[in-house]
């Protein structure tokens, strides 16, 4: 057990019954499996130095479990200790911190507590739930601290395998061996789920990169800041970024004084002043804290004078692109607002705040973005912006119902694409603009019955796509595009009544899935491709009659997503489709006439269901998954109940 994650438990006397006792409790019950230790300052024994054993406690923690209440808030113990060492521990190596709200009280006024994501979902108190409630809420966060350990015991184990590869890894990245060290520090540092990790490492390369060109882009008169900016760059070379952080600090802080004293230069500094905040933004990024990144874009544009109000715009673009990484996606379209009202033709910033408005499904707003972008690409000629607002209009038209009118916007984007993409045939990102324009129109033409249609616009995108993957083979992308092709293909022969076409069409979109799958087993994106394509397949054979064939493909992708669920039991995705698995198996018993096969399988999905439920991660749009499924688990048992009267 000694080895095992450590809990610890920050919480006030006063809330010891029933709340800390509640919480515990359910922790416990892991714990007995040697999962993890829970310590709270129950924990001593008589005679014990509690001080020591509370300091001990607190730097021994993996995780620490915050009890928010009004006495955990006015307590000076607490406070002035306890949440020190833990948040400068959070700060130092990215420790976990979990605060759960027992009552009701004035945590907004807490800053580090505000910027945390309070449970229970939605921060609504524990105590504001009835007894049997307590205890399922009670019950979810202990297993979701649970699947939080693990995840991060497992992504630390990949991270050590990842840092015996460092040097291979920098050469491929274009960066030192120093600098990936780094960053796998980073990445333990942030919780990065395993799976991630080599996107995650692919990002904060490319934000390296960046951020070290705009470092040498910084032009500076002082000697004095050279001096730290050249220090600063060494730092960052060595991966050290919090010594980074600090010189560059003292180089924005001269740069301000000097600015302060000297109105003549007053502009040049604060934009210097601004241009190394901006890189502290940069730094942010690279470390994956984006909303430390978004503090930094902000106070870089408050610095910029009024006489540049397109680099104040830009510097507000990238805090609305940090605020969209870290899911603030409301704060972004404020960031966003700001930036094209400052610079109103700015294509690409009109289409970023469409985009954010189409994402929180203000469908209104995004419209009069896109028609604005529309405007200046039309100003600008900028054939290309032309064609992403078209689609971008177009996707738009599709969320209000209109097909008509998304049918003509996607035909307009169509039409640009194809005239660049004959101008310059060698171009490959035109040529998937084109292809991703044929599988626009496919899907609405879908959508309005016209299969013929559909199938020829998929036709053509599936031509564009075997030419770029023919030409790239390597590259992973363009062999998903191929895979997606032949997938939509194989939906409309089925629905055209083409059963031998339409399995031919899953076949080689599941023959690239297992390429890329056996590739990189570690993707989570692949796998599930897999199965799906197996379900697919699944879904012609029970068509065709072929129901031992039909099995062997359900089995198959419930193996792949019984491993997925596995790897990552708190992702409600992966527990969804394990119920959509289970629900084609038992369908496919029942037409067997498999009864007891078919009501251990809807058993199998109602528990899964039922779970998703009471933890509050069933989405809205499946919440007739208990009361579906339980009406097919009465209807198999109530013809053996009447057999036996």
């Amino acid at each position: 057990m000694t080895d095992a994650p450590k809990i610890f438990i920050s919480y006030s006397h006063l809330d010891e019954t029933p709340w800390k006792e509640l919480i515990v409790g359910h922790l416990r019950v892991a714990e007995r499996q040697g999962d993890f230790l829970v310590w709270d300052d129950r924990r001593m024994e008589g005679g014990d130095d509690w001080r020591r054993e509370i300091d001990d406690a607190l730097e021994a923690a993996d995780i620490g479990v915050l009890l928010i209440s009004r006495h955990f808030l006015t307590s000076n113990f607490i406070m002035d200790h306890e949440v020190k060492v833990l948040l400068e521990r959070k700060q130092r190596e990215g420790l976990r911190l979990y605060p759960i709200l027992l009552s009701g009280c004035n945590w907004r006024s807490v800053d580090w507590l505000e910027r945390m994501n309070l449970k229970p979902l939605d921060a609504k108190p524990l105590d504001s739930f009835d007894d049997a409630q307590r205890e399922s809420q009670a019950a979810g966060m202990a297993t979701e601290i649970g699947h939080l350990l693990k995840e991060d015991r497992e992504s630390g184990e990949e991270i050590d395998d990842l840092r015996a590869e460092a040097e291979a890894l920098g050469g491929r990245l274009g960066v030192t061996e120093e600098a990936v060290q780094s960053f796998l520090d980073i990445l333990d540092e942030r919780h990065v789920d395993s799976g991630d990790l080599k996107d995650k490492l692919e990002e904060i390369a490319g934000q390296y990169k960046e951020m070290e060109a705009r470092l040498t882009a910084l032009d500076q008169d002082d000697p004095v800041i050279g001096e730290w900016i050249e220090q600063a760059k060494a730092a960052i070379d060595d991966g050290a970024f919090d010594e980074a952080d600090d010189l560059l600090t003292q180089a924005e802080e001269r740069d301000l004084s000097a600015a302060r004293q000297a109105a003549a230069q007053a502009d040049q500094r604060f934009l210097n002043a601004a241009a190394t905040r901006a890189v502290r933004g940069e730094a942010g990024l690279t470390r994956l804290r984006y909303l430390d990144a978004a503090e930094h874009f902000a106070e870089a544009a408050k610095l910029v004078p009024d006489s540049a109000p397109t680099l104040r715009a830009g510097y507000l673009a990238q805090q609305g692109d940090a605020l969209t990484r870290g899911n603030r996606t409301l704060d972004a379209i404020e960031a966003y607002q700001q930036a094209t009202a400052l610079d109103p033709d700015h294509t690409w910033l009109s289409i970023e705040l469409g985009r954010m408005h189409y994402q929180a499904g203000h469908l209104s707003e995004a419209e009069g973005a896109f028609f604005k972008a529309r405007y200046a690409a039309e100003c600008d000629q900028d054939e290309r912006d032309l064609s992403v607002c078209h689609n971008e209009l177009g996707n738009v038209r599709v969320a209000q119902g209109d097909l008509d009118g998304a049918l003509r916007a996607f035909q307009d984007g169509l039409a640009i694409a194809e005239r660049l993409a004959e101008a310059d045939p060698a171009n490959a990102g035109w040529q998937r603009d084109l292809s991703v324009c044929h599988e626009k129109i496919g899907d609405v033409r879908v959508a309005k019955g016209d299969l013929d249609g559909a199938l020829r616009a998929f036709q053509d995108s599936l031509a564009i796509a075997e030419r770029l993957a023919e030409a790239d083979p390597g590259n992973a992308g363009w062999q998903r595009d191929l895979s997606v092709s032949h997938e939509k293909i194989g939906d409309v022969r089925r629905d055209q009544g083409d059963l031998d076409g339409a399995l031919r069409a899953y076949e080689d979109s599941l023959a690239i899935a297992e390429r890329l799958a056996e590739a990189d087993p570690g993707h989570a994106g692949w796998q599930r491709d897999l199965s799906v394509s197996h379900n697919k397949i699944g879904d012609v054979r029970v068509a065709q009659g072929d129901l031992d064939g039909a099995l062997r493909a359900y089995e198959d992708s419930l193996a792949i997503r019984e491993r997925l669920a596995a790897a990552d039991p708190g992702n409600a995705g992966w527990q969804r489709d394990l119920i959509v698995s289970r629900a084609k198996l038992a369908g496919l018993a029942e037409q067997g006439y498999v009864s007891e096969s078919a009501l251990d399988h809807w058993r199998a999905a109602l528990a899964i269901a039922l779970e998703l439920q009471e933890s509050g991660r069933l989405a809205p749009r499946d919440a007739h998954f208990v009361e579906t499924i339980q009406e097919r688990i009465d209807a198999l048992i109530a013809p053996a109940a009447g057999s036996g009267g």
